[in-house]
């Protein structure tokens, strides 16, 4: 039993050691709007160059040209990775994990369970100089232009270490076939909201992170810092099916991808599903146990909560609880109250609607009683919350 528990964790490390590449990959300056804007044109191009070459192949065939061979050759070489790179696209990744809407409580209480963390993350860099030879297509003449790129000598990553962390997502409601205009599939974004339950938490965490970027500032001529607030592996991006009918979404994007489509496919997936979003919400304190009564009184009402075909699934404790006993905690003395009510303003206050959903009011004139945890005009149910 020792040595399953040793290898679980040894797979476990080194998870989320990938994970952790993936997420603080070396200067990443680039926003994710540019990315994807970036890989959408990358996918366009393969399939266009695939289009031209097919198109030239059947020309040159019914003209009796010999040179068809070779076209025919260029686009069995665009043709194949073609295939390959959209049925491993992030389009495909989702429609080949479609769950269904039984699973969908498991998956949500897994989310509520999983404890969050805050990691900041340090890259030392300098700049050097390097040149590329350029050709002149007038004059013929080449010449050297000297462009600058970054050299990341060190990086380090802070997981910053709290005391206890609690969920108060509130409720979530998945909408059913009516609420969703009638369509087979909901499209679930989930959304990490990740903040400090007290002042005195707040504090810690901005001494914590001043000394981490105080310790590695002057390793090379300059830094570059980045902090994400997460919930270790949670998929943002899932596609449930919320009724038993029959569905062409998986079949058509399977077929026109061989027809070489997809791209013209992809934005017409979102008729076949409606768009929920729900925040997975965290509290953490690096001073007290969010567990004892006093924190179950005051958070009762936003306890985490799954509706789904109007069954209602309550969580205990600790199903969204989470205690860190290796943490050293010292209680907060007078003075140090005193000089975390600066910070008062940092700690989130919830809006809690009749029918137990946190509303968000973070737009100036925002009057959609729906905004918040399940945003998208839904009719919510009313459920007593006192």
């Amino acid at each position: 039993m020792d040595e399953k528990k040793k290898k679980d964790e040894i797979n476990l490390n080194k998870k989320w050691n990938n994970y952790i590449k993936n997420k603080f990959k070396p200067l990443d300056w680039i926003g994710e709007e540019i990315e994807s804007f970036k890989s959408g044109c990358f996918f366009w191009t393969a399939q266009i160059f695939t289009w031209i070459f097919l198109v030239t192949f059947v020309t040159l065939l019914l003209l009796g040209y010999e040179s068809f061979k070779l076209f025919l050759i260029l686009f069995i070489f665009s043709y194949i990775p073609y295939i390959i790179m959209e049925f491993r696209s992030s389009t495909a990744k989702i429609l080949w994990n479609i769950i269904s809407k039984e699973d969908v409580k498991e998956m949500i209480r897994k989310y509520f369970a999983t404890p969050p963390k805050i990691l900041i993350n340090c890259q030392s860099f300098h700049t050097e100089t390097g040149y590329i030879s350029r050709v002149n297509s007038t004059t013929g003449y080449s010449k050297l232009e000297s462009y600058e790129f970054p050299v990341v000598t060190n990086s380090k990553i802070l997981d910053f270490p709290y005391y206890s962390a609690r969920d108060v997502s509130g409720l979530f409601y998945l909408i059913d076939k009516a609420s969703a205009g009638n369509k087979s599939y909901v499209k679930l974004e989930l959304i990490e909201d990740i903040n400090f339950a007290d002042e005195i938490s707040y504090m810690d965490y901005i001494y914590e992170k001043n000394i981490f970027i105080e310790m590695n500032k002057n390793l090379d001529k300059e830094l570059n810092t980045k902090e994400s607030r997460i919930i270790p592996f949670m998929i943002n991006n899932t596609i449930i099916k919320i009724d038993n009918s029959f569905s062409l979404i998986i079949p058509l994007f399977v077929f026109l991808t061989l027809l070489t489509l997809a791209e013209l496919y992809k934005p017409c997936i979102k008729s076949f599903y409606y768009e929920q979003q729900f925040k997975i919400r965290k509290l953490i304190s690096t001073r007290y146990d969010l567990n004892q009564p006093e924190f179950n009184t005051k958070y009762q009402k936003i306890n985490p909560r799954v509706i789904v075909d109007a069954q209602t699934f309550n969580f205990q404790p600790e199903d969204y609880n989470y205690l860190n006993n290796d943490c050293q905690v010292n209680q907060p003395i007078k003075e140090e109250l005193e000089m975390a009510e600066i910070f008062k303003d940092k700690i989130p206050e919830y809006q809690i609607l009749n029918n137990g959903v946190i509303f968000d009011n973070t737009i100036k004139g925002n009057n959609n009683i729906n905004s918040g945890n399940n945003i998208g005009g839904i009719d919510l149910p009313l459920i007593q919350t006192g």
